[in-house]
């Protein structure tokens, strides 16, 4: 098995490895990383993992019983290229809504700009992203389609953990008078729905 991922930084590096070795332990395989470009941390916190891979730049590591490789190639990646293809909070917004529904596409993009609360131009300009990163696929009539939907949801749900997830963290549970969050949870569920939350 394998997983793509279009670059990994110093600042990526952990959650791409996280879900990797999640992944691993769902299919209870080993996989094998193939990516675009992999930064110098990158590769040196996914050998530390004995997670394999491969990148355009010429970087490989393999760690099995056939073979055991390791090329480290001198970069030409630079950390502030990625920020071009990095997903970014609103393009995570149109992917959603894309996931949710796929057939939105054939809709215009005010209509898709209107569903994802964002501007008809990070629309294009999200779709022209997915296009390139190869999630998407255009047709004659010059709209798109999803041609890989398992790898955007992966995309998104990478996206999620590096973009939105800390924009979402409203805030702690600290307690108070040494009392347990279960001992409260009750009380909060009560409330919520006297609440209609």
């Amino acid at each position: 098995m394998y997983a793509i991922q279009p670059d990994v930084t110093s600042t990526t590096a952990e959650v791409v490895i996280d879900y990797l070795l999640l992944k691993q332990q769902k299919l209870n395989e080993k996989l094998f990383l193939i990516a675009r470009s992999l930064s110098e941390t990158a590769i040196d916190k996914l050998v530390a993992n004995n997670i394999e891979f491969i990148d355009t730049n010429g970087n490989i590591y393999l760690n099995n019983s056939a073979a055991y490789i390791f090329i480290r190639r001198k970069h030409l990646f630079q950390e502030k290229s990625v920020s071009n293809s990095q997903i970014s909070f609103n393009n995570l917004k149109v992917i959603y809504v894309l996931l949710k529904s796929p057939d939105i596409l054939r809709a215009s993009s005010e209509e898709l700009a209107l569903a994802a609360e964002v501007t008809s131009i990070t629309v294009n300009d999200t779709l022209k992203k997915l296009y390139k990163l190869g999630y998407l696929q255009r047709q004659r009539d010059g709209k798109y389609i999803i041609t890989r939907y398992s790898k955007l949801l992966e995309r998104w749900e990478m996206g999620y953990a590096e973009t939105l997830r800390p924009e979402l963290l409203l805030g702690t549970y600290t307690p108070t008078l040494r009392s347990k969050f279960t001992e409260v949870a009750d009380n909060l569920i009560q409330k919520a729905k006297e609440n209609n939350f």
